[in-house]
């Protein structure tokens, strides 16, 4: 891999972080389920898609997600559509991993 391969594959990455991941990463900062230098804490609310967008890029937001909508609610905008994975351990079942990562230790 050359050096115009390396730049144009870090310009792509730092262009999937828009506005709404930074907003992702701000409340799990301010819940304290992630720590991070480069991100204020945001007060708002985020939607579940925000979320498993940004842990397609940041995948610790995945890790701590179970956790963020068990503990921390409020700061979740309501949705009817979410995944069966993430569904099932809201409605209490405790499957070992989550979308392979395990969460367990958030909960």
């Amino acid at each position: 891999m050359n050096w115009e391969e390396i730049e144009a594959l870090a310009r792509a990455k730092t262009k999937k972080r828009d506005a709404n991941f930074y907003k992702v990463i701000g409340v799990l900062v301010k819940v304290g389920l992630l720590h991070t230098n480069y991100v204020t804490t945001y007060t708002g609310k985020v939607s579940v898609e925000d979320i498993l967008k940004a842990g397609e890029i940041e995948p610790r937001i995945l890790e701590v997600l179970p956790a963020l909508m068990l503990n921390f609610g409020e700061y979740i905008v309501p949705s009817k559509n979410l995944p069966k994975d993430l569904m099932a351990i809201l409605e209490g079942e405790r499957p070992v991993e989550f979308r392979g990562l395990n969460y367990r230790q958030w909960i």
